[in-house]
């Protein structure tokens, strides 16, 4: 007789001693349900497989002989993140989320209706808030602005973007320029400032190099030894003012 299991539960009837008559077929439909349940796990269904990431994973409703090789696909769906509905953490000790496709968002907190609690909290290992996330989705907390960098000159020179919010300090007893180049040469997003520093006793002229144009009052020089100034890119062309203690010549 063939066993009910995987695709029903078989049932069976308890046995009183001395009253009932134990017939072999009693025992043979234990074996085959048995046999039918060790059939349907596969030997070793507790034994990883050791997945690759660059297994296949079988994503479509499929019968699998054994739940053992049901078990051995899920491990490789896992390990090869063939999933897109889901972000992937890299490892405990990176702590990195790995996006798996380049159209999915990082991250998305997305609140209930009347949201009232944070969104987002930091803490520190005491469960102390040190930052968080509002229901508003605005941020609460300490932001310490970076320290300027300062980048020394002792010569003429042409404003980068790594010059961008820092400090050029010009250190020099001759004459000398800083240029601001063209948008189409270095193109600073509006918004952009650099401030520049006389340090030395030559003069400093800021100047414009191809299209670049400058605006300020009543001239481009540093007024003095120790005068500074800054310069702010007004729009994403080439529109920058100079502010600061400035000097005709």
């Amino acid at each position: 007789m063939a066993a009910a299991y995987p695709t029903g539960i078989a049932s069976f009837i308890n046995k009183v001693n001395v009253t009932d008559i134990i017939d072999a077929s009693h025992p043979n439909a234990l074996q085959d349900e048995v046999i039918a349940t060790q059939t349907t796990l596969g030997a070793e269904p507790n034994r990883s497989t050791s997945p690759s990431a660059g297994g296949t994973f079988n994503a479509t409703s499929n019968l699998f002989s054994t739940v053992g090789l049901r078990l051995n696909n899920l491990e490789v769906g896992v390990v090869s993140d063939a999933h897109t509905q889901y972000l992937r953490k890299a490892g405990d000790t990176a702590n990195v989320i790995t996006v798996g496709v380049s159209t999915t968002k990082g991250l998305v907190v997305k609140g209930a209706a009347s949201q009232s609690a944070n969104l987002l909290e930091f803490q520190n290992s005491s469960a102390s808030v040190l930052s968080y996330i509002n229901s508003a989705g605005a941020f609460v907390g300490t932001i310490t602005p970076p320290d300027l960098v300062v980048n020394e000159k002792t010569t003429g020179y042409t404003v980068g973007l790594a010059d961008k919010n820092n400090l050029i300090s010009v250190n020099s007893a001759s004459n000398l320029q800083i240029t601001v180049p063209a948008n189409s040469t270095t193109a600073f997003p509006a918004g952009s400032q650099i401030n520049i520093f006389r340090r030395g006793t030559g003069t400093v002229q800021i100047v414009g190099a191809g299209a670049a144009t400058l605006v300020g009052t009543p001239g481009f020089y540093l007024r003095a030894r120790y005068s500074s100034a800054t310069l702010i890119k007004l729009d994403g062309a080439d529109n920058w003012a100079l502010v600061g203690d400035l000097s005709l010549a």
